[in-house]
């Protein structure tokens, strides 16, 4: 053995090739035992050495073989011996063995343990069964045999062993009538036990009585599958709002950390999923969803995860847990600019999602409109707050004043988490126009824009009517234009022109049909037109359309619309000059006098840039 295979540390300890051995008489010993030839494995050899029984004497009375402790008598000699012939790895669980197990000769009047009459060490029978213990002991003579069992004790004494006495002799000590005699009690001291269930786990031991010969059997009881409760995380997020109907409740951005206990033998294991889903959403006890949003919200079921030939009955092997993810109020308002006249009935709504539910108030102004507490004070006011369901509110006017109702109102939601507003204007503005003239005019230099004015509901109810009294038109042409391989827009002027309409109020504005001739246009070319209405209240929203110019000057096929869509209004007379190919001022006509003869039938007045008198006679075209 080379001499640097060992070393000492100084530290009671001792190196042996690369493994380290505590400084004692055991690693002493084996190191005097190597020879000192030995050129193999130091620490291999020396591990192997101070593995082997370790059979010293104990206190007095006692042997210790490995880390067990046994009486010192004859039989627990023999077995010591026996076994250190065989140099196994734990000494002490190989004495125990031989102690159980009757020598090939055993001494005359001395009892042993019949392995064949005795059951195997360890038993797995089903819950409810009724299961027979065999302990079965030849040359008993006048001994007596003791049934023992063992169980770990709770965790808060340490774990320390109990020790019951379940019977002595042919006595039954332990009061549980499922326990008996299923044997002849002369050698045969069979225990039976009778509807077994988990609580009768643990170690049995039949035991000579003043011998440590004994035989143990391991019970441990196959319970069905069941999932036992549904708990929360500790130091998790989360409440139980409702423990008998298991709900729990979060608020937007929690984590969810639910753990479900499976209960049997063997220890089943679980998935989750979603009532509604077929489809596991998690395998495994714990549900855990970080940032937690209101589709979290649901029904979620934890069941036993079967195999197909599972003996067991499904019954509660499932439970199931309400989630409630919690949030602010949502609000969006059903029409955010609603335009009405006086006098018509008017209702704001707004609608809601909430959880919990929200508190609504509505605002006028930044003014809370007061709630109608009785019968008696609705006369007083023509705005009334409703509450219609949890995710709906309405104000309602039954009268519109737009000295008093129009303006910006407000629709507040609250709950616990915040809060949420909804904006709605009510005003008399003009309403969004609609064109109807065609994309292609019939013209080279005018086109003919038709509309109708906007309005709100079905024109065959009662229609709401805006006054409005001047429409406002902007126009623009354009056209792309190729230079030195380039493309670029090109504009007829450098910032749109404007064109004001007036609508005769003969009839009310909204719904019917306007018409008015753009002049001076540059043929074969595309024009973009705004339009919107004007009145007191302000100018409405601007609608947007296009039309092109033609090549050539066709007859206009346009046929006069029924007596019911006549057309009203006085044209601006600054659109029509007479456009000319050098013309390119972005001006108008200064107009002196423009006449109307008959409804249909206009003689206007102007006086050109040069200072001539023109005068045209025209019709409408209808």
């Amino acid at each position: 053995m080379h001499c640097t295979s060992l070393r000492s540390t100084g530290k009671d300890t001792i190196i042996a090739g690369s493994t380290t051995f505590p400084l004692n008489d055991r690693s002493e010993d084996c190191i005097q035992s190597l020879a000192p030839e030995f050129e193999g494995a130091v620490g291999v050899e020396l591990k192997r050495c101070i593995r082997e029984i370790h059979t010293t004497a104990g206190q007095q009375g006692q042997i210790v073989s490995g880390s067990t402790t046994f009486p010192l008598n004859e039989e627990v000699e023999n077995c010591a011996n026996r076994v250190q012939q065989g140099n196994p790895r734990k000494p002490g669980l190989a004495v125990s063995k031989c102690l159980r197990t009757p020598l090939s000769t055993p001494a005359p009047d001395e009892p042993y343990f019949d392995p064949a009459g005795c059951s195997e060490i360890k038993r797995s029978p089903q819950q409810g069964q009724t299961v027979s213990l065999g302990c079965k002991v030849n040359q008993l003579g006048t001994n007596q045999i003791t049934w023992l069992k063992t169980i770990k004790g709770h965790p808060t004494n340490n774990n320390k062993l109990n020790i019951i006495v379940i019977s002595f002799a042919e006595h039954i000590a332990l009061k549980d009538d499922r326990f008996g005699w299923a044997g002849n009690l002369n050698n045969t001291f069979d225990l039976e036990i009778e509807n077994i269930n988990s609580g009768d786990d643990g170690v049995y031991r039949c035991q000579i009585a003043g011998t440590q010969k004994s035989w143990n059997i391991t019970l441990k009881v196959q319970v069905p599958p069941s999932i036992r409760e549904i708990q929360l995380v500790p130091g998790s997020d989360g409440i139980i709002e409702e423990r008998l109907t298991r709900k729990y409740v979060y608020n937007e951005t929690d984590t969810m950390q639910i753990r479900c206990i499976p209960d049997g033998f063997p220890l089943p294991p679980v998935i989750w999923r979603k009532a509604t889903e077929r489809t596991p959403f998690r395998l495994g006890p714990n549900l855990t969803v970080t940032n937690a949003n209101r589709t979290d919200s649901g029904v979620y079921i934890c069941q036993v995860q079967y195999k197909e030939d599972s003996m067991w009955d499904k019954k509660d092997t499932e439970k199931r847990i309400e989630i409630v993810v919690q949030y602010k109020p949502e609000v969006v308002p059903r029409r955010t600019d609603i335009r009405e006249s006086a006098g018509k009935y008017v209702q704001l709504e707004c609608s809601v999602r909430s959880n919990p539910p929200a508190r609504y108030v509505w605002l006028k102004d930044n003014i809370t409109v007061p709630e109608i507490l009785s019968q008696v004070d609705k006369p007083k006011s023509t705005r009334i707050p409703l509450l219609c369901n949890e995710d709906k509110t309405r104000l309602i006017i039954l009268s519109l004043d737009p000295e008093n109702d129009y303006g910006n109102y407000t629709c507040v939601a609250t709950n616990s988490l915040g809060a949420a507003m909804g904006y709605i204007e009510v005003s008399g503005r003009p309403l969004k126009p609609s064109i109807k003239s065609k994309y292609l005019s019939n013209k080279k230099h005018s086109y003919r824009l038709i509309w109708t004015s906007g309005q709100n509901g079905d024109p065959s109810e009662d229609a709401s009517y805006i006054p409005i009294t001047q429409y406002v038109i902007q126009y623009q042409g354009w056209w792309y234009e190729k230079k030195d391989g380039k493309i670029s827009t090109q504009f007829s002027h450098k910032s749109p022109l404007t064109e004001t309409y007036d609508p005769l109020d003969l009839l009310p504005n909204s719904g019917r049909r306007h018409s008015f001739r753009l002049m001076d246009l540059r043929d074969n070319i595309t024009y973009q037109v705004f339009l919107y209405g004007r009145n007191q209240y302000g100018d409405g929203e601007k609608v947007e359309f296009q039309f092109k110019t033609n090549s050539k000057d066709l007859d206009d096929p346009t046929v006069s619309p029924a007596p019911t869509e006549a057309i009203f209004g006085n044209q601006n007379a600054e659109s029509m000059k007479v456009w000319s190919a050098d013309d390119n001022r972005s001006g108008s006509s200064r107009v002196t006098s423009a006449l109307s003869i008959i409804p249909s039938i206009y003689i206007i007045t102007y006086f050109t840039s040069n200072g001539h008198i023109k005068v045209v006679c025209f019709c409408m075209e209808f």
